[in-house]
């Protein structure tokens, strides 16, 4: 039996209110945005790759190429734009990924495709010493028993991503784990991506 097919969610629906400014619209050594790069990335691995948002929160004119999912629940977090994604979608398995991974890219997905364990609810990575709920890959059955969850009342991603049965992968890199929340962590991610391209070293972004 065939596991099911495996789509991309880059969510973007957040307010972005400690960086101040649109974290997925962010370009690393005046390059590509981050949503352009990282659907560069999924193209490359040929998973098909989808834009979680609010309503009306981006131009329809802004990046036509790439298809969306809006969120049904804005405000709601996570858990509410996977789910919004599995309606939308039910017998696909969803790999989430935050718009503030501007070290991770091509091998890091790649790595979570192949180690990926579809008789699981999840395949994760562990970051910091857990799960880490927005890189990870879940499964229809994980999506199924969230979507009951959801409506008993839990809105945590988190949460059910711990209780999961799920198999863990450690991190390939821990330097290239650093979420970009704040102006600070944007200035050290921006010096980490122009040292690597003056170096002419292969860049893990596939910028």
């Amino acid at each position: 039996m065939s596991a099911p097919q495996v789509q991309g969610l880059f969510l973007s629906g957040g307010h972005s209110q400690r960086m101040g400014t649109d974290k997925g619209l962010l370009c690393y050594g005046g390059q590509q945005t981050e949503i352009e790069r990282w659907k560069a990335v999924f193209d490359q691995l040929h998973v098909p790759f989808f834009w979680s948002q609010r309503p009306a929160q981006y131009p329809a004119d802004l990046f036509p190429h790439i298809p969306r999912v809006i969120d049904r629940h804005p405000g709601s977090g996570p858990l509410a734009a996977l789910l919004s994604a599995h309606r939308w979608a039910p017998t696909s398995a969803w790999l989430v990924l935050a718009c503030d991974w501007p070290l991770l890219g091509f091998e890091d997905m790649q790595h979570l495709l192949q180690n990926r364990r579809s008789d699981l609810s999840a395949t994760s990575y562990v970051h910091q010493g857990r799960r880490e709920p927005l890189c990870s890959l879940y499964e229809p059955d994980f999506l199924r028993a969230a979507e009951a969850s959801w409506q008993a009342g839990e809105s945590s991603l988190n949460r059910l991503l711990q209780a999961a049965t799920a198999w863990e992968i450690p991190a390939l890199d821990a330097k290239r784990w650093m979420n970009a929340n704040d102006e600070a962590a944007r200035q050290h991610a921006e010096v980490t991506v122009r040292q690597a391209t003056s170096q002419n070293l292969p860049h893990q972004n596939a910028r």
